[in-house]
């Protein structure tokens, strides 16, 4: 049989989309939920959290969601996919009808997983994720680029309200964008591309285009599982009535702002407000890995930082206590030249460098209970062990490090590689625990 494209191929081909900002709002669903209904999670819910209706195994959704990451980064084809998650779901007793108790109602609820099942999930995903994905690129081109223009596959199979969107070109900021970017429902086929000031108004000038929404309704769609009363325009199904790209947006915006007001903020004003803002401070793990991947293939100016998280109360507190010195920041930094530069192939060759996934995994490690962190005597740095198998990544922050070109003080990560942690914790003359 000749090679046929993956969905998530095709549809990066249509929108001439690089597949790395697809991959960057997939990467934010950093949260896995067990769901009952496919109303538990709500619109922007969905940018931030994965989930499988009535697949309540964590297990499974991770496997589910990594399979179809891998797809859509171009290591897995549709086909490949559908085949090994039928695989993985039947020896793990999945396929076929289930019957589970929701515990929101008490009542039995059942779920079907067949093949048609899988090609929707599959589906759905990756075209969100693509959507999402467009969206940020629009954004970035609207100087030159202001108008979006919706377009149907134009065949009987085009629902009747989508129809009548078809060649409809309108402003990137209008609002009917909030609610009509494709896909608009389940197995919708539409896109949108954009056009230039002067693509416009040659269309419009020639009738080719629809320059006026055509006048819509809106009904009431209650949540049933929340109570909630939401308006939704006529022919976009209500869990699809929203734009999952401009949802993303609005995390990356949030988190660069938490981010820079914990970096400008007093250390101990900037601890706890990190803490206390831990959901917008998690949401810095989505543009930590795109960054990675950007700094991989060559996207970001030498020299370039991005931001982890920031040094806890307690890790500030006992710094503080240990040395007699209060950090300017509690932000922590982490440098481009630890995975490109010469430090960084210096590991590589001594076999200890972090790999990607490793790399990608570090800002959620510091704020989870499972990393130790330690007072370098010698030079007064903190080092965090990270859990990776059965050897640790070692972290070695400086603190009150200048930034370069500016006068703001932050704690960079100096190095960052594995090692036996016995290295550290076994060598109470060289390190002493934080806390």
């Amino acid at each position: 049989m000749p090679w046929q494209p993956s969905a998530a191929e095709a549809f990066a081909s249509l929108f001439r989309l690089p597949p790395e900002k697809a991959l960057a709002y997939l990467a934010g669903r950093k949260k896995i939920t067990p769901t009952y209904n496919w109303q538990d999670l709500w619109h922007d819910e969905h940018g931030r959290q994965f989930t499988v209706s009535r697949l309540t195994r964590l297990d499974i959704l991770k496997s589910l969601q990594e399979g179809i990451t891998a797809s859509v980064n171009g290591d897995l084809s549709r086909r490949d996919w559908l085949k090994a998650t039928k695989d993985y779901l039947q020896s793990e007793g999945w396929w076929g009808k289930k019957e589970m108790v929701d515990p929101a109602t008490g009542e039995t609820v059942s779920t079907t997983f067949n093949a048609s099942r899988l090609k929707l999930i599959f589906d759905t995903n990756t075209r969100q994720a693509y959507a999402a994905g467009r969206w940020q690129g629009i954004e970035e081109a609207k100087a030159t680029h202001p108008y979006i223009r919706y377009i149907t596959k134009r065949d009987e199979r085009v629902r009747d309200a989508h129809a009548a969107w078809d060649g409809l070109a309108l402003p990137v900021d209008d609002p009917f964008w909030d609610t009509h970017t494709p896909p608009c429902g389940f197995r919708c086929r539409c896109r949108i591309t954009t056009m230039t000031q002067e693509a416009y108004e040659a269309k419009k000038a020639e009738g080719s285009i629809k320059t006026v929404a055509p006048p819509g309704r809106e009904t009431d769609f209650i949540n049933k599982r929340t109570g909630e009363v939401s308006r939704v325009p006529e022919g976009v199904n209500p869990a699809f009535a929203y734009n999952p790209g401009k949802a993303a947006m609005r995390d990356a915006n949030q988190a660069q702002f938490v981010g820079s007001k914990v970096a400008a903020a007093p250390a101990a004003l900037g601890a706890v407000f990190a803490e206390q803002e831990k959901d917008a401070v998690r949401k810095l793990d989505a543009a930590f890995t795109q960054w990675v991947d950007s700094v991989r293939k060559g996207g970001v100016t030498r020299n370039a930082t991005a931001m982890l998280g920031a040094m806890t109360p307690k890790e500030l507190a006992a710094y503080v206590l240990e040395t007699g010195v209060t950090p300017e920041s509690a932000a922590i930094l982490f440098e481009d030249r630890l995975i490109v530069g010469k430090k960084a192939a210096r590991h590589l060759a001594a076999g200890n460098a972090l790999t990607d996934a490793e790399l990608k995994s570090i800002p959620a490690l510091l704020r989870s209970a499972d990393k130790q962190a330690y007072l370098q005597l010698e030079n007064g740095n903190v080092i965090y062990l990270l859990p990776s198998g059965d050897k640790s990544m070692k972290l070695a922050v400086q603190v009150d490090f200048v930034v370069k070109g500016g006068k703001l003080k932050v704690n960079m990560v100096r190095s960052a590689f594995k090692i036996d942690p016995s290295k550290v914790t076994d060598a109470p003359k060289l390190y002493r625990r934080l806390g």
